[in-house]
């Protein structure tokens, strides 16, 4: 069984891959992500691909791919997969879901924080030598406390940032999710989202990339938000329009935003988001903790040993692909 690895991962994780029996593992080695052209030669060989959210897995890839029979995505999102294209070809495909959760939200409430009250503008000010002592007046934030928190998207990251914000004494809505079952935390109102938009102070994105949140910020979403509201987004680029954005904060509809992921990235030097310091920028670190990429990737790799023993894997994203599996192992 060939097993191709995409970017070398947590070494312990890395140890029980090569130490695996009856596998021939290959790994690419090099900084950065893997270029598209030798993704799709190491493709051609490998029977299973562990692969991270810079890895497009679609209808080219999956013609190069003649024996893949298993990609394992080292992320919770997968929007780098094109699902129904994998179905179609017989490729099973897995996420790591819930290993991420505490470490996402630790970066979407630290991004709501640092913007709101104002931080990251006073710290680039001090660094250009612009502090000039303590003043009553100079690099006024907002206090947290009373601020309405809006999230969209009340998954378990989402669940994870209301915990932190009722904790500081914020006040938490949410949409309430239409797929499944669940019951808000103490304290977390449900509300439309339209009411949603209009009232917080803050809101708090955590939804997947999907055809139906593409650009769910555009124009009219900020049109409707409360003036000098913020926007923290720690879910995909995809979901703001970035241009749309853009207008918001020029036009001062928006006091500012806090932001981990991007339409384009990694993001170009010289973007236009660069010139607003009332936006917090973070390079796509929602899961950058020793312990979480750690667990990633040994959830990823279950996923793979699962397969490997003639089982489901446990974050089959597309179960009917399964049928008939465990005989042909």
């Amino acid at each position: 069984m060939r097993v191709l690895v995409c970017h070398r991962l947590d070494e312990q994780v890395m140890q029980a891959i090569e130490e695996f029996p009856g596998i021939e593992v290959t790994v690419w080695q090099q900084a950065g992500p893997m270029p598209r052209q030798a993704f799709l030669e190491q493709l051609a060989r490998a029977e299973v691909a562990l692969t991270m959210l810079t890895e497009q897995v679609d209808e080219e890839a999956l013609s190069h791919a003649p024996h893949l029979r298993l990609v394992a995505n080292v992320a919770v999102g997968f929007d780098n997969f094109d699902l129904p294209a994998l179905t179609r070809h017989g490729v099973m495909a897995t996420n790591t879901p819930g290993v991420l959760t505490e470490a996402t939200a630790d970066i979407a409430f630290g991004l709501m924080l640092v913007a709101v009250r104002g931080m990251w503008a006073a710290s680039q000010a001090m660094r250009r030598g612009e502090w000039r002592g303590w003043s009553p007046t100079a690099f006024l934030g907002r206090d947290l406390a009373g601020l309405r928190l809006g999230i969209i998207g009340y998954g378990r990251i989402g669940e994870a940032v209301a915990r932190r914000a009722l904790a500081v004494g914020m006040l938490v809505a949410a949409v309430k999710p239409r797929h499944r079952a669940v019951e808000p935390l103490p304290g977390v109102e449900w509300w439309e989202r339209e009411r949603l938009v209009r009232e917080s102070d803050v809101i708090s994105l955590h939804v997947p990339a999907t055809a139906e949140t593409y650009h769910l910020c555009d124009d009219a979403f900020f049109a409707q938000m409360k003036p000098g509201a913020w926007l923290i987004n720690t879910a995909r680029g995809s979901v703001v329009d970035t241009a749309a954005l853009l207008r918001a904060l020029d036009s001062g509809r928006l006091a500012g935003a806090g932001l981990d992921v991007f339409e384009e990235e990694p993001l170009p030097a010289d973007h236009p988001l660069f010139h607003y310091p009332q936006v917090v920028m973070t390079p796509h670190i929602g899961s950058a903790t020793v312990e979480t990429r750690r667990r990633m990737a040994a959830r990823a790799w279950d996923n793979v040993v699962d397969f490997l023993s003639g089982r489901p894997p446990r974050d089959l994203l597309n179960p009917s692909v399964w049928q008939g599996q465990p005989d042909s192992l």
